[in-house]
């Protein structure tokens, strides 16, 4: 993504999309103890979970 910024993407959008990604890392460490999570274990009560802390 970072390649793609000025042609695809703004700097803006990379910028939040790192961020995005090191509260999802570490909301994963925090509640799961895991570095990452199958797409089909995301339900509402994880989107909630995450909502509350961040």
């Amino acid at each position: 993504m970072k390649e793609l910024i000025g042609k695809e993407f703004s700097k803006g959008t990379w910028e939040r999309y790192e961020t995005s990604l090191r509260h999802t890392q570490s909301f994963l460490k925090w509640k799961f103890n895991l570095s990452d999570i199958d797409v089909c274990n995301i339900n509402p009560a994880f989107v909630s979970d995450y909502e509350f802390t961040y």
